[in-house]
């Protein structure tokens, strides 16, 4: 089971790339894979995976204060005891 706020974060992160930064960056992978030997690919692939876990930790963190800012923002709201007859 997550976490409420990571539901939520996933709920309404609909991020959708730029087509003309995925073009750019399709095309250096191909340029990387002609140019370098295997281990050095590799090597070059975990680095991106790794930043790019990085960021979306980032993100998640960034989410969940602006979330608990807001919350502590909103004014109090009224409670009221529910009587049963």
């Amino acid at each position: 089971m997550q976490n409420p706020l990571d539901e939520l974060y996933d709920q309404y992160n609909r991020f959708v790339p730029d087509a003309e930064i995925q073009k750019k960056i399709e095309a250096c992978h191909q340029q990387l894979i002609r140019s370098l030997e295997k281990p050095e690919r590799k090597l070059i692939l975990q680095i991106i995976d790794s930043k790019d876990m990085i960021s979306g930790f980032y993100a998640k963190e960034s989410f969940a204060c602006g979330f608990w800012l807001a919350w502590r923002l909103l004014p109090p709201r009224p409670t009221f005891a529910l009587r049963v007859n």
